[in-house]
């Protein structure tokens, strides 16, 4: 698998930026520097203050230290087909949340058109997938 180019830079600078807080050459701070908050704990006792490459993966030890919810606008993530790795079109989403019924029958008891087994079988997807889809667990970008 070829893996594009600035991703391969964007784990070169991440690696670089790991190294730099391990050995001390950065300081990871305690307040993110946009809205001056102090950042939470994450469960294992880390700060939560995150490194953004403001300036581009070429400046791997440029960052600037924010926290999640001022990180996230800056740097958002691939959602739906452009993620890259999802079966499904934002169209047969769309189409399956149109569709969807929930079944009147107990789950063993067979399917029923546009129950989630149903539409598991049409679109090759596992139920699971479905359903995640139809609760907005995932997807959830889309109206």
């Amino acid at each position: 698998m070829k893996i594009p180019s600035l991703k391969r830079k964007e784990w070169a600078a991440r690696a670089t930026v790991a190294r730099a807080l391990r050995d001390g050459r950065l300081v990871r701070p305690k307040r993110c520097q946009e809205c001056h908050k102090p950042s939470p704990d994450s469960s294992n006792g880390r700060s939560t203050i995150q490194a953004h490459h403001h300036k581009g993966y070429d400046l791997p030890l440029d960052v600037q230290w924010l926290c999640v919810k001022c990180h996230r606008p800056k740097d958002p993530c691939a959602r739906g087909e452009a993620q890259g790795s999802c079966k499904l079109t934002s169209r047969e989403v769309t189409a399956i949340r149109k569709r969807y019924r929930p079944s009147l029958m107990g789950p063993n008891q067979g399917s029923q058109p546009n129950s989630l087994p149903s539409l598991s079988f049409e679109f090759g997807v596992h139920v699971s997938t479905i359903h995640r889809i139809v609760t907005r667990v995932t997807w959830r970008h889309l109206k």
